[in-house]
C-alpha cells in the first residue's frame, strides 16, 4: 500500500483489486476468476468501468491475466483468471506466511506513472 503504484490508483481499482485479494484462499493465485461485470458490480457502475479498473490493474503489474475468457455452449461464458502479483504462484512451505510473488507494481515510481498518464492522455485528446 505505501508503493507509487498503489497511490496512484483511482478508488474504482482499488475496490476491484481489494476484492480479488478477498478471493484469494492460499491456494488459487493464477486461477482467480473475475469479470468486467464483476468489476463493474462491485464499484456499482458499468461493466465498462469494471473492465477499465482490470486494465490499469494490469498496467501497473498488480495483477497479470492467466487465461483468457472464451466462450462455450456448454458452459455458457467463462471469464478470465487472474494471478496476483504481491503473491507467489506457489505455495510457501512455511504455511504461516503468504508467500511473496514477482510484485511487478514495486517497479512504477510516480515520475513513471505520471508520464504514463500524460502520454495516454495526450493520445485519446489526438483521437
Amino acid at each position: 500500500m505505501r508503493s507509487d503504484a498503489f497511490r496512484a490508483l483511482k478508488p474504482n481499482e482499488v475496490r476491484v483489486y481489494l476484492e480479488m485479494r478477498s478471493r484469494y484462499n492460499g491456494k488459487n493465485n493464477g486461477r482467480i476468476s473475475f469479470s468486467s461485470r464483476e468489476a463493474g458490480d462491485i464499484c456499482h457502475k458499468s461493466f465498462s468501468t469494471g473492465a477499465r479498473a482490470l486494465k490499469r490493474l494490469i498496467e501497473l503489474g498488480f495483477i497479470k491475466i492467466r487465461a483468457g475468457s472464451e466462450f462455450n455452449f456448454n458452459q455458457k461464458r467463462l471469464s478470465r483468471e487472474y494471478e496476483l502479483t504481491a503473491i507467489a504462484l506457489k505455495a510457501s512451505a512455511d504455511n504461516d506466511r503468504i508467500p511473496l510473488g514477482t510484485k511487478d507494481f514495486m517497479r512504477w515510481t510516480a515520475d513513471t506513472i505520471h508520464k504514463l498518464d500524460l502520454k495516454k492522455n495526450t493520445a485519446t485528446k489526438a483521437t
